[in-house]
């Protein structure tokens, strides 16, 4: 017998959506660096720095959102913060890294080390996992990746 939902929801009613505020700046956040944050733009990661966005490029498929609310627009070279939307980001999540020199902003998160290594993790290839290094908490030595699940992968 097939389910049928007793209580039909309205899209209106599908839960919330996870929301974060972003970093961009005016040289990163569209192809001719002169385009500020505008409520309602396309945003997706972008690798500038830690929780930093720029607006969608042409057939962008994935890891994407929309802004919400400007915080502070960015202004000559002085980064603005702006709350974003996400679509299909699940959660984020802490990896430990024993050296984050090998973990690039953007790139995939994956298991660093044999089966004698309980729990290292690095972010060297641009592709392979739904886990995406938003950002880390160091440029080199040891620390953490924050991990930003995606429904899709890259």
């Amino acid at each position: 017998m097939a389910y049928t939902n007793p209580r039909g929801l309205p899209i209106a009613d599908m839960g919330p959506t996870i929301t974060t505020l972003c970093a961009c700046t005016l040289a990163d956040y569209s192809a001719g660096g002169t385009q500020t944050p505008v409520i309602g733009d396309a945003v997706t990661l972008s690798t500038t720095g830690n929780f930093y966005v720029n607006r969608c490029p042409d057939v962008q498929a994935n890891k994407f959102g929309r802004v919400t609310k400007i915080e502070l627009a960015p202004a000559g070279s002085v980064a603005g913060y702006v709350a974003v939307e996400w679509f299909d980001l699940l959660r984020l999540i802490a990896f430990p890294c024993g050296t984050l020199a090998q973990a690039t902003l953007g790139n995939s998160i994956e298991k660093n080390g044999d089966t004698t290594v309980a729990s290292d993790f690095d972010a060297p290839d641009a592709a392979g996992s739904n886990f995406v290094c938003w950002a880390k908490s160091a440029a080199t030595g040891a620390g953490t990746l924050l991990g930003a699940l995606f429904a899709k992968d890259n």
